[in-house]
């Protein structure tokens, strides 16, 4: 074997060597010479590596990293090239709708499933739950309609929250469970079942208790409990909704029933999102004596903690948002989001690789020649059927959507009034993240237990500070924007994608609106940038009759053309998104509207003390179909829901890419 190079192994073998580099080493590699150059060029696997990254997803593989789908290469080249080009212009596969009942207070979206939950009383006396479970219609799993799979009889359990994560099987619902006897706190449940309400087969204990600070249990509306599921933790932050308490963070390890984090939060912090596998960041709040917010970032420990004892973590960092004009806030409101989380360890659950593979075989050509009967068998634990790709949580954006109450001076002379003004504050989890101590360096600082008989020693944790960084020192790497207020629906953000509705300025009727999504990928936004450069300077023609699917393929195809420079790889990276630009004359350029945001935008008014900018680029995607009556709006991996009331009638229209 002496004098044998890489170059001396068969293409294959090449190929099968770069398919285990991310899309830097791929492009890297294909610099060293014309021959892995062509190989890197004729590779659809590589190709898939490369068009994978560059659209922020991952693919689903199983615990030995096998993949979860029996797609090959090419036709998950072609749903992944196919699903960018729906969602770059808001070309809609399917449009359903789904008729629910006027007293809905709790709904869900996740993982393509749809969980409405609404309150009956019986005998006009005794009040029940019922949870009813819809699949949404999937061109990756192959169902073309939505599915009414079952309801959840609750009885007369109160329910005040819930949270699902479809590809665990994991359905949790949070209830009362009385009062402690001799504190007369508010006891807590989590219920953990399988999506189909069955004991679930990963979890050690159906039921995980917990305490909700004092008060009795007919107080329990008074308080926001707020649930997550991220892979084999189950975080749940209960705060006051009105008063002084800042309420409790916990999160378990809920196949085992280990509590992990019981987090008294040092000032009042109404939302949560979890980061990373052992991150999460909460929000804070403070109204008094002056008007303060900013994101706490904390650890999650590894290791399980007594329970009963509870504990004040610093924040490993503390990012400090703009200045508020706390003489002009009356109050606020705030939610954080961002989907899809983190998964550590995840369950995958027993699936049928037969199903899937039937599933599989739907395409747009014959999903509509499918008989009902068909498509409902494929609904059947439709969130059992894994797909092939899904995005990558490293990738997504985070959101705070803060609504305030704002005290200001009426323009027709009624003195002054209160006003609300609502703001969504984007950025990247990277952005989060950059501070954050390795976990291997930094573990989370001794705990200060609340409970003077506690014995926790303190020498058990090195102690650290927390990093605070202005707001001045990462305000470039984010965005505000103004916002309608949302009071029904705030699963709105997705991976590094955000919907909103935009009202239309020109329209007769006042009820109507368009949607609109905010897209955040660094390297959509890099794409759009190159190519509307190369459009003005005519270096890059308009191919009539093409479609996008060609366009990009071809596109990439003259790259391998060009000589081997850094230029050219950049080009590769930026054109292996899929184009979604047609030709003027097709009806797709009346479908919607597109453009790229890069110049930035200030908020000046009565909420902040000075004037605020930011100019974190995203492009925006506007379908131009009108919409009315709007309620709410929700997304996720594969759709837009869009919630209206019409009378006494409440209608929820999915849109499905």
């Amino acid at each position: 074997m002496a004098g044998k190079s890489l170059l001396d192994c068969p293409p294959e073998l090449i190929e099968k060597i770069l398919s285990h580099l991310n899309i830097g080493g791929i492009l890297l590699a294909s610099q060293l010479c014309r021959y892995i150059h062509t190989i890197v060029k004729d590779s659809v696997t590589l190709r898939y590596i490369i068009e994978l990254e560059v659209t922020g997803l991952k693919e689903t593989t199983s615990p030995d990293n096998a993949p979860l789908t029996s797609l090959n290469t090419v036709e998950r080249l072609e749903h992944l090239r196919t699903r960018e080009d729906r969602w770059m212009t808001a070309n809609w596969w399917r449009t359903d709708q789904i008729s629910l009942l006027p007293s809905c207070p709790l709904y869900e979206l996740y993982g393509g499933v749809f969980l409405q939950m609404w309150d009956y009383r019986v005998a006009f006396v005794e009040k029940h739950t019922s949870i009813n479970v819809f699949t949404l219609p999937s061109s990756l799993r192959g169902i073309r309609s939505v599915i009414k799979n079952h309801s959840c009889e609750l009885g007369a359990k109160d329910l005040l929250e819930l949270a699902i994560d479809p590809a665990q099987n994991l359905f949790v619902t949070i209830g009362t469970c009385g009062n402690d006897p001799k504190t007369n706190d508010i006891i807590l449940g989590a219920f953990l079942r399988t999506m189909d309400d069955k004991p679930h087969p990963a979890a050690a204990t159906s039921l995980i208790t917990f305490g909700a600070g004092s008060g009795s249990i007919e107080h329990w509306g008074q308080l926001r409990i707020v649930p997550q599921v991220a892979g084999d933790l189950l975080g749940i932050l209960v705060c006051a909704v009105e008063g002084a308490s800042t309420g409790m963070m916990n999160v378990w390890r809920w196949t085992t029933g280990e509590l992990l984090l019981e987090l008294v939060p040092p000032s009042p912090a109404p939302s949560f999102t979890f980061l990373s596998e052992d991150t999460l960041v909460l929000p804070h709040i403070m109204h008094n004596p002056e008007f303060h917010a900013a994101l706490h970032v904390y650890r999650i420990p590894s290791q399980s903690s007594p329970p009963g004892t509870l504990k004040t973590y610093p924040p490993l960092v503390t990012y400090e948002l703009p200045a508020m004009n706390t003489g002009n806030i009356l109050g606020s409101n705030l939610i954080c989001r961002s989907y899809p989380l983190p998964s550590p360890n995840a369950y995958v659950p027993p699936s049928s690789i037969s199903d899937t593979a039937k599933a599989e075989q739907s395409t747009d050509s014959n999903e509509d020649s499918r008989s009902d009967s068909e498509t409902s068998e494929l609904g059947q634990d439709s969130w059992l059927r894994p797909v092939p790709f899904t995005t990558d949580p490293t990738n997504r954006i985070v959101t705070f959507s803060f609504i305030f109450n704002v005290l200001h001076s009426d323009e027709l002379g009624h003195g002054t009034i209160a006003w609300q003004e609502s703001f969504v504050l984007f950025t990247h989890v990277a952005t989060l993240l950059e501070h954050v101590p390795p976990a291997t360096s930094t573990r989370p600082a001794t705990p200060q237990s609340s409970n003077p008989d506690s014995k926790q020693a303190a020498s058990e944790e090195p102690s650290i500070s927390t990093n605070v960084i202005p707001w001045n020192e990462w305000s470039q790497r984010s965005r505000w924007l103004p916002d309608r207020p949302r009071r029904n629906w705030y699963s709105h953000t997705y991976g590094h994608r955000f919907v909103r509705p935009k009202s239309s300025p020109v329209h007769i009727h006042r009820d109507c609106f368009f949607v609109q999504i905010l897209d955040f990928n660094p390297l959509s936004i890099r794409k759009m940038r190159s190519e509307t450069e190369k459009a003005e300077t005519g270096e890059l023609p308009v191919t009539k009759g093409q479609s996008p699917q060609q366009s990009t393929a071809n596109g990439i195809a003259q790259l391998f053309t060009l000589p081997i420079t850094e230029e050219a790889i950049l080009s590769l990276s930026e054109m292996s998104l899929t184009s979604s630009d047609e030709d003027s004359s097709t009806s797709s350029t009346s479908r919607y509207e597109r453009r790229l945001v890069t110049d930035s935008s200030t908020i000046a008014g009565r909420v902040f003390c000075e004037p605020v900018t930011t100019s974190l680029p995203y492009i925006e995607v506007t379908s131009t179909k009108p919409m009315y009556e709007f309620t709410g709006l929700m997304m996720d991996e594969e759709h837009v829901l869009v919630l209206k009331r019409t009378g006494f009638d409440l209608l929820v229209d999915v849109f499905s890419v």
